[in-house]
């Protein structure tokens, strides 16, 4: 009997690591899911809010205008609230930034440059979302591009995702022109988020942003990859990467920025339950390989120390 034990204990690790092995090969399993109609998430109703905290380094305007950190501090909030659904077909959001901060800042206007020991940049927009395409357009029907704060909940890896909009649209990005009329993504992967909620499940979508030469209008000079990471239980946007590539299309000409983390979210959607992944599977498995090297470990011990003393002799 004590015999047998050390050896269902090395059974059950073997089976354990294989059992692990299979589970993550069936994770990284692909799905060749297609949504392009995306439709109006459970939660979105008039008040509900998402409100981002960001360290940004400068804001480039079109222009020529710029505003950049030199030294201090300087935080921006970009927040977006719901103030109507009309129908279930369209959501009117209000969009916010806040930037500010004390420190020494260089403004240049006009071709003026200036330093300042405070800064503070509002902006604000109101623009309507198709709630089945997530194309997003100013009241007065100005297409301004994809709305990328929100997507189908619980997507796997390898599903695609595509937002269609009525008109091309074309914007420039530093030295290129980004024109657009159709934007895909993929899902790459799956994982564990912390947010202020607890750790939630996520999905990251990889979306691939066309980016043209002026001298050639006829194909993408490079495609650049815009990553985003989503609540799969929600599919809600839980980064500001989405929200930041929207200042191209927030009609104040903001034609390059940099942002270096994500401080904080804020929202009054709940994201569903706590993900018990990350602490409870990777404890628990951590502590049954632990145990049953240990006691594979005395099992041979035990077995070397017998045949040292004669008590077991290899067989003619």
């Amino acid at each position: 009997m004590r015999r047998l034990i050390p050896r269902v204990l090395a059974l059950m690790l073997i089976t354990f690591l294989i059992a692990q092995v299979a589970g993550a090969h069936v994770a990284r399993g692909h799905s060749s899911e297609l949504i392009d109609a995306f439709g109006k998430p459970s939660w979105l109703n008039p008040g509900t809010y998402v409100e981002y905290a960001i360290e940004v380094r400068k804001l480039i305007y079109a222009n020529g205008s710029s505003v950049k950190l030199l030294s201090g501090d300087l935080t921006a909030r970009y927040r977006w609230e719901c103030e109507d659904v009309r129908e279930g077909r369209e959501a009117r959001i209000e969009l916010w930034i806040f930037v500010g901060g004390e420190g020494r800042f260089e403004v240049r206007t006009q071709g003026k440059r200036v330093v300042v020991p405070r800064l503070k940049v509002e902006h604000h927009l109101t623009i309507l979302v198709d709630l089945a395409s997530n194309a997003a357009t100013l009241p007065n029907g100005t297409v301004i591009g994809p709305w990328l704060g929100w997507a189908p909940a619980k997507m796997r890896p390898g599903g695609m995702l595509r937002v269609s909009l009525p008109d091309e649209i074309s914007y420039l990005y530093d030295d290129l022109i980004l024109r657009l009329r159709v934007l895909e993504g993929t899902v790459k992967s799956t994982l564990v988020a912390l947010t202020p909620q607890g750790s939630q499940d996520c999905f990251e979508v990889e979306w691939l942003i066309p980016l043209f030469l002026p001298s050639n209008a006829s194909s993408p000079a490079y495609r650049m990859p815009l990553s985003v990471i989503y609540d799969s239980s929600t599919g809600l946007a839980l980064d500001p990467t989405a929200l930041f590539f929207m200042l191209l299309f927030l009609g104040i000409d903001v034609a390059s920025w940099g942002f270096t983390c994500a401080r904080d979210l804020a929202t009054n959607v709940s994201l569903g339950m706590v993900s018990l992944r990350a602490p409870m599977v990777h404890f628990a498995s951590r502590v049954l390989i632990a145990i049953a090297v240990v006691l594979i470990v005395i099992y041979v011990q035990r077995v070397r120390r017998k045949r040292s003393r004669g008590g077991l002799s290899p067989s003619a």
